[in-house]
Protein backbone atom coordinates (compact mmCIF):
# COMPACT_ATOMS: atom_id res chain seq x y z
CA UNK A 1 0.00 0.00 0.00
CA UNK A 2 1.58 3.90 -0.87
CA UNK A 3 2.55 5.75 2.14
CA UNK A 4 0.25 8.00 1.44
CA UNK A 5 -2.55 6.33 1.96
CA UNK A 6 -1.32 5.95 5.27
CA UNK A 7 -0.74 9.39 5.94
CA UNK A 8 -4.28 10.90 5.20
CA UNK A 9 -6.02 9.35 8.09
CA UNK A 10 -3.33 11.29 10.17
CA UNK A 11 -3.40 14.81 8.14
CA UNK A 12 -7.52 14.54 8.26
CA UNK A 13 -6.90 14.22 12.32
CA UNK A 14 -5.20 16.65 12.23
CA UNK A 15 -7.01 19.27 10.42
CA UNK A 16 -9.90 18.88 13.10
CA UNK A 17 -7.97 19.37 15.94
CA UNK A 18 -6.97 22.22 14.50
CA UNK A 19 -10.66 23.16 13.34
CA UNK A 20 -11.89 22.68 16.87
CA UNK A 21 -8.83 24.90 18.75
CA UNK A 22 -10.07 27.78 16.82
CA UNK A 23 -13.74 26.99 17.66
CA UNK A 24 -12.44 27.18 21.22
CA UNK A 25 -10.25 29.69 20.85
CA UNK A 26 -13.64 32.16 19.77
CA UNK A 27 -15.53 31.15 22.47
CA UNK A 28 -16.23 33.84 25.26
CA UNK A 29 -15.78 32.77 28.75
CA UNK A 30 -18.23 34.98 30.89
CA UNK A 31 -16.97 37.25 33.33
CA UNK A 32 -17.15 36.32 36.95
CA UNK A 33 -18.96 38.89 38.97
CA UNK A 34 -18.23 39.44 42.72
CA UNK A 35 -20.62 41.66 44.99
CA UNK A 36 -20.52 42.95 48.28
CA UNK A 37 -23.56 44.30 50.62
CA UNK A 38 -24.11 47.94 50.71
CA UNK A 39 -23.21 50.29 53.09
CA UNK A 40 -26.14 51.55 55.19
CA UNK A 41 -27.02 54.17 58.10
CA UNK A 42 -28.99 53.14 61.69
CA UNK A 43 -31.79 54.71 61.42
CA UNK A 44 -31.62 55.76 65.01
CA UNK A 45 -28.69 56.92 66.85
CA UNK A 46 -28.03 56.60 70.49
CA UNK A 47 -25.45 59.25 71.14
CA UNK A 48 -27.45 60.49 74.85
CA UNK A 49 -27.87 56.99 76.21
CA UNK A 50 -24.90 55.03 75.66
CA UNK A 51 -24.85 51.59 77.32
CA UNK A 52 -20.73 51.59 79.14
CA UNK A 53 -20.71 47.72 78.27
CA UNK A 54 -19.01 45.72 76.01
CA UNK A 55 -20.61 43.66 73.60
CA UNK A 56 -19.21 40.76 71.16
CA UNK A 57 -20.48 39.84 68.04
CA UNK A 58 -19.95 36.11 66.94
CA UNK A 59 -20.10 34.62 63.61
CA UNK A 60 -23.28 33.63 62.25
CA UNK A 61 -24.29 30.38 61.90
CA UNK A 62 -25.41 28.64 58.65
CA UNK A 63 -26.16 25.23 56.38
CA UNK A 64 -23.43 24.26 53.68
CA UNK A 65 -24.78 26.26 51.04
CA UNK A 66 -25.12 29.70 52.53
CA UNK A 67 -22.02 29.31 53.81
CA UNK A 68 -20.26 29.09 50.42
CA UNK A 69 -19.99 32.49 48.19
CA UNK A 70 -22.56 31.50 45.66
CA UNK A 71 -25.63 33.84 45.51
CA UNK A 72 -28.91 31.16 45.90
CA UNK A 73 -31.92 31.95 43.80
CA UNK A 74 -35.19 30.31 43.96
CA UNK A 75 -37.76 29.80 41.60
CA UNK A 76 -41.36 29.89 43.46
CA UNK A 77 -43.36 27.50 41.57
CA UNK A 78 -40.62 24.90 43.10
CA UNK A 79 -39.62 26.85 46.53
CA UNK A 80 -37.92 23.43 47.87
CA UNK A 81 -35.06 23.78 45.35
CA UNK A 82 -32.47 26.25 45.81
CA UNK A 83 -29.97 27.61 42.71
CA UNK A 84 -26.83 29.07 42.39
CA UNK A 85 -25.78 31.95 40.30
CA UNK A 86 -22.75 31.06 37.90
CA UNK A 87 -19.85 33.79 37.71
CA UNK A 88 -21.84 35.71 40.26
CA UNK A 89 -20.44 35.63 43.66
CA UNK A 90 -19.95 37.87 47.00
CA UNK A 91 -16.80 38.67 47.93
CA UNK A 92 -16.86 36.49 51.64
CA UNK A 93 -19.94 34.77 52.53
CA UNK A 94 -22.98 35.84 53.40
CA UNK A 95 -22.68 34.81 57.38
CA UNK A 96 -19.39 36.42 57.14
CA UNK A 97 -20.45 39.93 55.47
CA UNK A 98 -23.59 39.84 57.27
CA UNK A 99 -21.79 39.85 60.81
CA UNK A 100 -19.00 42.77 59.55
CA UNK A 101 -22.15 44.71 58.60
CA UNK A 102 -23.63 43.85 61.93
CA UNK A 103 -20.99 44.73 63.49
CA UNK A 104 -20.46 48.05 62.14
CA UNK A 105 -24.08 49.18 62.28
CA UNK A 106 -23.74 48.43 66.41
CA UNK A 107 -21.04 51.02 66.21
CA UNK A 108 -22.45 53.54 64.39
CA UNK A 109 -25.80 53.56 66.43
CA UNK A 110 -23.85 54.04 69.71
CA UNK A 111 -25.93 51.97 71.77
CA UNK A 112 -22.79 50.33 73.80
CA UNK A 113 -19.58 51.81 74.08
CA UNK A 114 -17.54 48.87 72.95
CA UNK A 115 -18.47 46.31 69.94
CA UNK A 116 -15.90 44.00 69.10
CA UNK A 117 -15.75 40.51 66.94
CA UNK A 118 -16.03 37.87 68.82
CA UNK A 119 -12.57 36.14 70.54
CA UNK A 120 -12.94 33.31 73.13
CA UNK A 121 -9.52 35.14 74.80
CA UNK A 122 -11.63 38.78 74.63
CA UNK A 123 -12.94 39.71 78.19
CA UNK A 124 -16.53 40.83 77.37
CA UNK A 125 -20.04 41.17 78.71
CA UNK A 126 -22.29 40.46 76.57
CA UNK A 127 -22.56 38.40 73.15
CA UNK A 128 -24.29 38.41 70.04
CA UNK A 129 -25.01 34.74 68.00
CA UNK A 130 -26.79 34.55 64.99
CA UNK A 131 -28.45 31.57 62.50
CA UNK A 132 -28.81 32.50 59.01
CA UNK A 133 -31.68 30.73 57.68
CA UNK A 134 -32.95 32.39 54.35
CA UNK A 135 -31.29 34.53 52.20
CA UNK A 136 -32.13 33.82 48.78
CA UNK A 137 -33.22 35.88 45.71
CA UNK A 138 -37.10 34.90 44.87
CA UNK A 139 -38.00 34.42 41.00
CA UNK A 140 -41.60 34.86 40.69
CA UNK A 141 -44.13 35.38 37.54
CA UNK A 142 -44.81 39.15 39.37
CA UNK A 143 -41.26 39.91 39.82
CA UNK A 144 -38.14 39.52 41.67
CA UNK A 145 -37.98 39.64 45.49
CA UNK A 146 -35.46 39.03 48.39
CA UNK A 147 -35.67 37.26 51.35
CA UNK A 148 -33.97 37.46 54.48
CA UNK A 149 -34.52 35.21 57.50
CA UNK A 150 -32.14 35.62 60.32
CA UNK A 151 -32.00 34.56 64.08
CA UNK A 152 -30.55 36.48 66.37
CA UNK A 153 -29.61 35.40 70.38
CA UNK A 154 -28.64 37.96 72.97
CA UNK A 155 -26.89 36.09 75.75
CA UNK A 156 -24.98 37.86 78.96
CA UNK A 157 -23.71 36.20 82.33
CA UNK A 158 -27.30 36.62 83.26
CA UNK A 159 -29.56 33.63 82.30
CA UNK A 160 -32.81 35.79 82.66
CA UNK A 161 -31.34 38.63 79.97
CA UNK A 162 -30.45 36.02 77.83
CA UNK A 163 -33.45 35.64 74.65
CA UNK A 164 -33.19 34.98 70.41
CA UNK A 165 -35.52 35.92 68.37
CA UNK A 166 -36.19 34.93 64.43
CA UNK A 167 -36.81 38.31 61.98
CA UNK A 168 -37.97 38.08 58.32
CA UNK A 169 -38.13 40.29 55.52
CA UNK A 170 -39.27 39.55 52.08
CA UNK A 171 -38.77 42.78 50.02
CA UNK A 172 -39.89 43.56 46.27
CA UNK A 173 -36.88 44.45 43.87
CA UNK A 174 -37.53 47.29 41.45
CA UNK A 175 -35.87 45.53 37.92
CA UNK A 176 -34.79 42.14 37.26
CA UNK A 177 -30.76 43.15 37.45
CA UNK A 178 -28.52 41.50 40.24
CA UNK A 179 -26.93 45.18 41.37
CA UNK A 180 -31.14 45.37 42.55
CA UNK A 181 -30.97 42.27 44.29
CA UNK A 182 -28.08 43.06 46.26
CA UNK A 183 -29.60 46.43 47.37
CA UNK A 184 -32.33 44.70 48.16
CA UNK A 185 -30.25 42.29 50.47
CA UNK A 186 -29.29 45.54 52.15
CA UNK A 187 -32.40 46.97 52.79
CA UNK A 188 -33.83 43.89 54.30
CA UNK A 189 -30.78 43.50 57.05
CA UNK A 190 -31.10 47.38 57.94
CA UNK A 191 -34.77 46.64 58.49
CA UNK A 192 -33.46 43.62 60.27
CA UNK A 193 -31.26 45.50 62.44
CA UNK A 194 -33.36 48.32 63.33
CA UNK A 195 -35.58 46.34 64.73
CA UNK A 196 -33.02 44.17 66.50
CA UNK A 197 -31.30 47.62 68.30
CA UNK A 198 -34.68 48.23 69.28
CA UNK A 199 -35.29 44.76 71.51
CA UNK A 200 -31.51 44.92 72.23
CA UNK A 201 -31.81 48.09 73.76
CA UNK A 202 -34.93 47.03 76.24
CA UNK A 203 -32.53 44.09 77.15
CA UNK A 204 -29.41 46.32 78.03
CA UNK A 205 -31.61 48.90 79.89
Amino acid sequence: MPNWQYKIPALLLLIGITLMAGCAGRTKVPDDHFYQLPEFLPTRIFNDHVINTTIAVAPLRSDGLHGERAILYVNSNRPLELHRYHYHHWTESPPRLIQESLLKYLRQSSLVSNVVRYDPGENIDCMINGTLHHFERIVDADGIKVEVVLELEYSNQDPGKTWHKEYSVTLPIKNASLHSTIEGFGSALQQIFDTFINDLKIMLT
